[in-house]
């Protein structure tokens, strides 16, 4: 008597269903973990440019006052800082506006723009922002201001 051999041609459906419920089963845990994973890299992103910008204010108001701390009667004080002029409040020494705003560099006339204004130019790389409240702008920006 002649023996035959079988050969298997592949996987059996029980294999196959094993299997995907076993990858249902890893994803169900691994899609939590991504989504914890991402929402904390960008709170750590928005907290590295926040320090930055924390640092570079301080820069800002440390040439003010290697500048001997100008203080202009026209409310229209500037300093250099790293070849850029950025309007600083003549009494506080803090940024508030950058130099095309030539009107009024007090901190009392600050508003939304001026602060887009100074993260912009007081941050090397700065992060896109945006001035309005539509949803659709608001999700391809980084910052609110």
């Amino acid at each position: 008597m002649i023996a035959s051999k079988a050969y298997s041609k592949g996987f059996s459906l029980l294999e196959l269903v094993i299997v995907v419920i076993l990858l249902a089963v890893i994803m169900s845990f691994a899609i939590p973990q991504y989504i914890g994973i991402k929402n904390q890299a960008h709170k750590a992103s928005v907290d590295a440019i926040a320090g930055g910008f924390s640092s570079a204010v301080g820069m800002v108001r440390g040439q003010w006052e290697l500048e001997g701390r100008p203080n202009s009667r026209s409310n229209k004080t500037f300093v250099n800082y790293g070849g850029v002029m950025v309007g600083v409040d003549g009494m506080l020494g803090t940024p508030t506006s950058d130099e095309t705003e030539k009107k009024d560099t007090r901190a009392e006339a600050i508003n939304a723009n001026k602060c887009r204004q100074v993260l912009n130019v007081i941050l090397q790389d700065a992060p896109s922002s945006t001035l309005s409240n539509e949803i659709s702008r608001i999700k391809s920006v980084s910052f609110l201001v």
